[in-house]
């Protein structure tokens, strides 16, 4: 497992990360699974993950209204397809897992 961050929110690091945008990642890496963690309000790197033809699954971790984007959830409310259903994702919540997570 390898660590990245772009640096965009400041964070100070609590363990080793690599400093890189995240399309340098997935070219670098050539993941099968992305986990994202606390992606930031407004991004989506989402669309990346699912162009990469290495990524074969990813893993969002953070809530839906503070993290990423509507495109980044699919919560469009106007479109009965969202992009990630169109290239052969599937969105399943694990609300249950919520407890788990430190923030």
């Amino acid at each position: 497992m390898i660590g990245v961050d772009d640096g965009t929110d400041m964070i100070k690091p609590v363990f080793p990360l690599k400093k890189m945008k995240v399309k340098n990642a997935l070219k670098t890496f050539r993941p099968k699974i992305v986990i994202s963690s606390w992606m930031s309000k407004g991004s989506d790197w989402t669309r990346d993950f699912r162009k990469d033809p290495s990524v074969l699954e990813y893993i969002l971790l953070g809530h839906p209204d503070l993290t990423g984007g509507d495109e980044t959830w699919g919560d469009d409310e106007d479109e009965m397809t969202h992009s990630f259903e169109k290239e052969g994702f599937k969105k399943v919540m694990h609300e249950d897992l919520s407890s788990l997570q430190i923030s």
